[in-house]
């Protein structure tokens, strides 16, 4: 067993040993970003974007033509129907009573 002593001064180089390697690590030198490095991180966040709008658009669309689909070939057969009939006239004979 080594002494008192020397058991604190190996526990005291190990503390300072890895603060230093964790102080290193956390020294990265980040360069500021170019005009042209953020324009094409912003394009690419946005064509990302985009690309979920039109999905979703896209989505909205067909649930959309389903409905509005069967309302206007409902409204067309309608009119097909009504256009096919005879006009119906009224009588302009009056009952005349006895």
């Amino acid at each position: 067993m080594l002494p008192l002593y020397l058991d604190m001064s190996k526990l005291t180089i190990t503390g300072v040993a890895i603060a230093l390697m964790l102080s290193a690590c956390s020294k990265e030198v980040k360069k500021p970003l170019s005009k042209e490095e953020i324009q094409r991180q912003i394009d690419s966040i946005a064509q990302a974007r985009v690309r979920e709008m039109e999905k979703d658009a896209q989505k909205e669309l067909e649930h959309r033509i389903k409905i509005e689909v069967k309302i206007k070939a409902d409204s067309i057969l309608q009119e097909k129907l009504k256009a096919a009939t005879p006009a119906q006239t009224t009588d302009s004979a009056t009952i005349q009573p006895k």
